[in-house]
């Protein structure tokens, strides 16, 4: 919240820039409902396969980041070692 009031100023600014915004919000609203009818089917409501390949597609990207940096954060640590109990010893 603000603490004091807006002065005059403001207002007279406030009150020019409003109706402006009226459209573009209006357009960002419709732009966002066209998308998910585009993605979705209006009967059951779930995505339809462009959608789920679009869904897909990022999972897979993230999973490829994902296993690199595992390799790289692998690569770099030195091999443990693990005492057994038959006195040998294994790399992990």
């Amino acid at each position: 919240m603000r603490a004091e009031p807006f002065t005059h100023d403001e207002i007279a600014t406030l009150d020019t820039l409003i109706p402006n915004m009226d459209y573009p919000l209006r357009d960002a609203l419709k732009h966002q409902e066209v998308q998910m009818q585009a993605n979705s089917s209006s009967l059951t409501g779930l995505r339809n396969r462009a959608s789920l390949q679009g869904v897909l597609g990022r999972a897979d990207a993230a999973l490829e980041q994902a296993k690199n940096h595992v390799e790289i954060g692998f690569a770099l640590r030195p091999p443990r070692t693990l005492a057994t109990t038959d006195d040998t010893t294994r790399r992990v």
